[in-house]
């Protein structure tokens, strides 16, 4: 639009305004702010370009224009975009006072644009700026069917579409060209700054506050390739490390080094690749706990019609942004857990429920086919748990972490959350956290699909190759100086003449010098498991 808050009919404003059905004494306070001269002169009746209050009642008038292109697209005087193959269509998106329209590429589809673009200008009072304004073809369309359309709207015609709100409309196989700007911005803020001798607490401020966050608006959209983040990374720690304005100085440590948080040594910089990802699973999470959302409707449409967006696949030719979004959904899977309710919708075995320290799963070699959903072990009446199932069918740790769990005095729906944020709703500090042991060793969910892949559960409910009714109380008793001493054990299965072997070696002064765990196949029982022990130890 041309000059969109300066051509905005004040009467056009005050019809938008009853027409959304706000109440009179709002409107009536509405346009005698608008209308007020006290503190500027507005000429010619327009919203005044600054004020806080005008982008929202821009935004009023354009649901005018939006309306106009629904209507047409009702009546089938217009044809969208159609988008899979669920009868979804888009005809138009707004932006402020940007406007992208989808149309048939037609005579009739042209004079209807047209018609509705010079309908809403007469009673906005706005105007296009043609003069701004661009088209663009599909493949199928020959050459003097674009000539007329051209010349019906007034437009030039766009070979290659051009960048639409910073963001590239077009991104094919070469990605690393299509935000090649980067390296540039990058170099150019560095150069604009390379006089000033910074310490390296200016430095650090410089990094974070401002190199750093060029990308984040792509990197929203996007997965940025690698290598680009690479020469992101290498140009950053190049100014690091530099001593002056030519100075290459010496690198005492890498960039990764430099990633690590301050706690554990480093300085916090950011890791541009799981910066992307963090990012990038914000939009991720929006599918997910926004499915009405535009954004999910047109991706599901296309992309997992039938399934819901954790359970949707790749699929064949997806778009950049799929492929980009479906890379941050793993971080999304990995964080759920359900709030219980009234406990229907949630698996016992198989769903992550249970909150505290550790996995959210619970651990149970054999699963009881009695006890399926959670709400089995909700009594309805009192609407508390039934704690004597609770702690026959799992550990006493287990127990009690279930049992921590407030239950709803209503029948409350489940709900997944994100149970790394207290408010249950990702953001992106609570995505970059960073890794703990007990999440590396324990509740990751890969970790997880790793150890069912080893097949290295043992049956705790089977028969024990020692009798542990009866236990005997030992005390460690340490070797001769210059010696190591072994300690081994074995944990034997007789249902699959298996077992596990850990060995330990420690000095002296008792501390451990090594130690090793393996499986013995084989083995007729206890006593033949722990002789077959040393014989690695031999090799």
């Amino acid at each position: 639009m041309s000059k969109a808050y300066d051509r905005v009919e004040w009467d056009f404003l005050a019809g938008m305004l009853s027409k959304m059905r706000f109440c009179q004494d709002w409107i009536i306070l509405i346009m005698r702010c608008v209308c007020s001269v006290s503190y500027m002169v507005g000429i010619n009746e327009s919203l005044r370009q600054g004020d806080p209050l005008s982008p929202f009642l821009f935004l009023i008038c354009t649901e005018g224009l939006s309306t106009l292109l629904n209507e047409a697209k009702n009546k089938g005087l217009m044809i969208g975009t159609p988008i899979g193959r669920e009868r979804f269509s888009l005809n138009h998106l707004f932006f402020a006072d940007d406007c992208i329209i989808f149309g048939d590429a037609s005579e009739k589809g042209a004079y209807v644009v047209r018609s509705i673009l010079e309908e809403y200008s007469k009673a906005s009072g706005q105007q296009v700026n043609y003069d701004k304004s661009l088209i663009y073809f599909g493949t199928s369309v020959d050459q003097n069917m674009r000539k007329q359309i051209t010349n019906i709207l007034g437009v030039r015609v766009s070979v290659n579409p051009e960048k639409y709100l910073g963001l590239p409309m077009m991104v094919g196989r070469r990605k690393r060209w299509a935000f090649a700007n980067f390296v540039d911005r990058f170099r150019k803020r560095i150069e604009s700054w390379n006089f000033r001798f910074l310490s390296m607490g200016g430095k650090e401020v410089f990094v974070k506050a401002i190199l750093q966050a060029i990308p984040i608006y792509v990197m929203q959209c996007f997965e940025l390739p690698k290598s680009l983040c690479n020469a992101l990374e290498n140009i950053m720690n190049k100014y690091w490390w530099a001593n002056g304005k030519k100075g290459k100085g010496i690198h005492w440590c890498s960039w990764k080094n430099l990633c690590y948080p301050k706690i554990t040594g480093g300085l916090g910089f950011r890791d541009l690749s799981f910066f992307n990802k963090a990012l990038l699973a914000k939009q991720a999470w929006r599918l997910f706990a926004q499915p009405d959302c535009l954004l999910a409707k047109v991706l599901k449409a296309r992309y997992y019609p039938k399934t819901n967006f954790l359970s949707a696949k790749v699929g064949s030719y997806p778009s950049f942004t799929w492929r980009s979004i479906c890379v941050a959904r793993e971080l999304i899977a990995d964080g759920l857990l359900w709030r219980i309710g009234n406990g229907r919708s949630v698996n016992i075995w198989n769903d992550p429920w249970v909150p505290g320290p550790g996995r959210s799963w619970l651990s149970v070699q054999n699963i009881s086919t009695h006890w399926s959903t959670v709400n089995q072990l909700i009594d309805e009446h009192s609407f508390t748990w039934k704690e004597d199932i609770i702690y026959k069918l799992v550990d006493c740790d287990q127990a009690k972490r279930i049992l921590s769990i407030p239950l709803a005095r209503s029948d409350a729906e489940d709900v997944l959350v994100w149970h790394h944020d207290n408010t249950g709703v990702y953001t992106v500090k609570s995505g970059l956290a960073p890794e703990d042991s007990e999440h590396l060793l324990w509740s990751c969910d890969v970790l997880r699909r790793i150890w069912n892949l080893l097949d290295l559960y043992v049956d705790l409910d089977s028969d024990s190759s020692e009798d542990n009714s009866q236990l005997n109380t030992a005390f460690w008793k340490p070797p001769l100086p210059g010696i190591i001493k072994l300690n081994f054990d074995a944990s034997f299965v007789k249902a699959s003449n298996s077992a596990i072997v850990a060995v330990v070696g420690r000095n002296d002064k008792g501390l451990v010098m090594g130690a090793c765990t393996y499986q013995v196949n084989d083995a007729a029982d206890a006593f033949v498991a722990e002789a077959r022990e040393s014989d690695p130890l031999r090799d």
